[in-house]
């Protein structure tokens, strides 16, 4: 007994907090779609939904007038029938023909479209015209919250995300969700069959036995279940859409409540580097439950030296690095910048007051002008030829016959190795002004050029040449 209250209970908690997760979702979703700060846009909304209600009286209107017109037509020839001519004329007049009810129909059809349930006619393409600014507000709206967050999120989760296990669970239950798919059509098609037979033999009967419905009320009942095959026959195709979106959604809504292992403080202010000194004070660090990578580590960079850590892989060089950044918090002791805790700071303000030089340095297919403005988008030209000089690649890039609309190439390509590590070098540079600068070279250093930006500078490399 005390074991079936328990698992009541249980059960009871498992569902509340599911209860519980649907709101909180639902209220997150509605938050980020809804264009709160776009009076425009929330019009275009009221207005979509306008027409889609327009349209599915349309949907009931339009067979009703056909049916009108054929029960006007029958009733006005009255079996009359002129048989002078080849084939048999039916006899009418101005007066009798249902011109009024044709003319109503055409602009029905116009405003409704051709096949009536997915027609593209006015009404459709107005609210398609009106839906687009708010698909692209609502697209937008999601993927800069959704790639902030992930921007936000700890160095840890990033590295510990197992995406090929989730693509393969993905393609193992495909095939099943095609066979209900399948499945699901062929019902439809059953019943479809069964209720247009069953509903055509009921109504000629009532039309030829009982006299109690018209020629046109087979025609209605035609036009209807032809307008209510349309989308069942397309339900098999959404069915399957909608179920990937409310998963993809639901993944998605997931991933937002994930919080960031490393966050700021409630106090935390934003860091404004003077001299750019940096403090390592008895360091330690591990990653999880991992052997100790750096143990009572202590070092100072005084502002515009180069300091350069050289050791092994696995040896904790960039760890320093990550920890600079902090991407990870330390374990014990403290790193500071001008005397400052970075604990104490934003990450944000950190971040865009240190450049990094990666050992892979991206480099995009255009020129070399829009490669270095990267670093900062709103640089002007000027700028950007400041800190090519500072790298010294000015006067090569200025020997080149298009100077800095040299195109790079697919993954810098077209440049020398050197030439790529110089560009991250632009980059960051672009991207700081008196902060710090880092960098992590597979070979080797050029101690010169380091030496001639006058600018704080931790590098990382497994051997000097």
């Amino acid at each position: 007994m005390l074991n079936q209250i328990q698992t009541r209970g249980a059960e009871n908690a498992t569902q509340t907090g599911t209860r519980n997760k649907f709101l909180r979702h639902f209220k997150t979703l509605v938050f980020l779609i809804w264009p709160h700060k776009h009076i425009g846009l929330q019009l275009n909304i009221l207005v979509c939904i306008a027409i889609l209600a327009t349209g599915r009286l349309l949907v009931l209107g339009v067979p009703r007038y056909v049916k009108l017109i054929t029960d006007e037509l029958v009733r006005t020839t009255n079996g009359t029938v002129d048989m002078s001519l080849e084939g048999a004329v039916i006899l009418q007049s101005p007066d009798t023909w249902p011109w009024r009810l044709i003319a109503i129909l055409m602009v029905l059809r116009f405003l409704q479209g051709g096949s009536g349930a997915v027609g593209s006619g006015l009404l459709e393409i107005g609210r398609t015209i009106l839906w687009t600014k708010i698909e692209q507000y609502m697209t937008r709206t999601l993927k800069l919250r959704v790639l902030s967050h992930l921007h936000h999120l700890s160095l840890h989760w990033h590295l510990s995300r197992k995406t090929g296990e989730v693509l393969r669970i993905v393609d193992r239950v495909d095939w099943i969700n095609q066979l209900t798919v399948q499945l699901v059509a062929l019902i439809q098609l059953l019943i479809i069959c069964i209720g247009l037979t069953v509903g055509s033999l009921y109504i000629t009967w009532l039309i030829g036995m009982k006299y109690e419905m018209t020629i046109g009320d087979y025609i209605l009942f035609g036009l209807y279940m032809t307008q209510l095959n349309a989308p069942l026959i397309l339900f098999g195709r959404y069915y399957r859409l909608v179920r990937q979106a409310l998963t993809d959604m639901e993944n998605m809504l997931d991933l937002l409540d994930i919080t960031p292992d490393v966050q700021d403080s409630p106090v935390a202010t934003d860091i404004c580097i003077n001299n750019g000194m940096i403090e390592f004070d008895n360091i330690c660090f591990r990653y999880k439950s991992e052997r100790p990578i750096l143990k009572n580590v202590t070092f100072n960079v005084l502002p515009g030296q180069t300091v350069a850590i050289v050791g092994p892989s696995g040896a904790g060089k960039s760890t320093i690095i990550r920890l600079l950044f902090r991407f990870y918090d330390v374990e014990s002791g403290s790193i500071k910048i001008d005397g400052i805790d970075i604990s104490t700071v934003t990450q944000r303000s950190l971040r865009l007051s240190i450049g990094v030089v990666p050992q892979d340095t991206v480099l995009f297919n255009k020129d070399i002008l829009y490669n270095i403005r990267y670093g900062r988008v709103t640089a002007t030209d000027r700028e950007v030829e400041n800190v090519a000089q500072t790298a010294e690649m000015h006067d090569r890039i200025s020997t080149f016959p298009n100077g800095y609309k040299t195109l790079v190439g697919e993954r810098g390509l077209k440049l020398s190795g050197g030439e790529i590590i110089e560009r991250g070098s632009h980059d960051e540079l672009l991207a700081i002004n008196n902060g710090i600068y880092a960098s992590m070279w597979k070979e080797q250093l050029n101690f010169y050029s380091e030496a001639d930006m006058s600018t704080t500078s931790i590098s990382t490399l497994p051997r000097i040449v």
